[in-house]
């Protein structure tokens, strides 16, 4: 029950993060390695197949901001390189000058799940940074994607947090890698509500254990989180916590719920549901009017599966 969670001081307030990142580095020469690493990622498919593709933007990034040479920028993206390379890297296609390009009146037709039309959005996203800026372009993306912020493991709003303001064509490629890795939930939360995350997923597993039928999954959290989270009627039935689309400071209680998931189930799943929630933070801003609504749709993403042991 509640009383066996694990306790974790929470800040009255939570700390706003920047959504503006803009790299002033004190080591021009790491700075430049950061730059070169994403540079070379932009010759890959950004698909989950691409470890190295997803990855090395985001950790360069994040290696320079920490104070890291460049020397050990260079060797993580050698490392990173050589281990996802004998899974074979997939490059971006090549532009077909006869392709019917997106506009902005037209581009949500080409939000696929199947990592298609990759340079085609690159495109498009170059373009529409440079004419209508990087926020406004920003904004379009999440106000249309935000339900599916999930898909491949949360990278699309993860890269698009770690892509620096500076960098027009490492923002373009985190926004057409959204779009072409978009799978939409197949429901978000609408059972009762629940005064808190917390409070709402013990209730929760109280009623899976006590009221609800649902067919078991044999396997480890991974495998039932994919059953489960592709079940609509199990995602209808999560308990709903209406302070994550009104209450401006409702991030903390998401925030608290996702460390504690982490600490007590540390693995791929639970990671990325940390780095996820940090994008949104990070993004806030981008979000505007649709913050609320991710954050909802983060909560429905992370709930554990029933049947499960509680992660807390």
């Amino acid at each position: 029950m509640l009383a066996s969670y694990i306790t974790i001081p929470a800040p009255r307030v939570l700390p706003r993060l920047r959504r503006r990142v803009r790299v002033r580095a004190t080591d021009p020469d790491a700075a430049n390695a950061a730059a070169r690493v994403v540079a070379d990622s932009h010759a890959y498919k950004g698909t989950l197949v691409n470890g190295f593709t997803l990855h090395s933007p985001m950790v360069s990034m994040a290696m320079l901001r920490l104070g890291a040479t460049a020397e050990q920028i260079e060797e993580q993206e050698k490392s990173a390189f050589e281990k996802n390379s004998r899974y074979g890297l997939l490059e971006v296609e090549g532009f077909d000058p006869a392709a019917e390009a997106p506009t902005a009146e037209t581009w949500t037709r080409f939000i696929n799940g199947d990592e298609e039309n990759e340079l085609l959005l690159r495109r498009f996203w170059r373009a529409s940074i440079r004419e209508r800026g990087r926020s406004e372009s920003v904004g379009a993306c999440l106000a249309e994607l935000w339900p599916g912020l999930q898909s491949r493991l949360h990278h699309g709003p993860i890269r698009l947090a770690y892509a620096s303001d500076d960098d027009e064509e490492e923002t373009a490629a985190a926004l057409a890698a959204y779009c072409c890795n978009y799978r939409p939930p197949a429901a978000l939360a609408a059972g009762p509500a629940s005064a808190s995350c917390l409070g709402a997923l013990e209730d929760l597993r109280l009623a899976f254990q006590e009221d609800m039928d649902i067919p078991k999954v044999i396997g480890g959290l991974g495998k039932k989180y994919a059953a489960y989270s592709s079940s609509s009627e199990f995602l209808r039935s999560l308990p709903t916590v209406a302070s994550l689309s009104s209450d401006p400071d409702a991030s903390r209680d998401l925030l608290d719920c996702c460390l504690r998931f982490y600490l007590r189930k540390p693995g791929i799943l639970t990671l990325h549901l940390v780095t996820g929630m940090h994008a949104l933070l990070v993004l806030r801003e981008d979000f505007a009017s649709h913050y609320g609504q991710a954050l909802s749709a983060h909560y429905t993403s992370k709930s554990p599966p029933p049947r499960f042991p509680s992660p807390f």
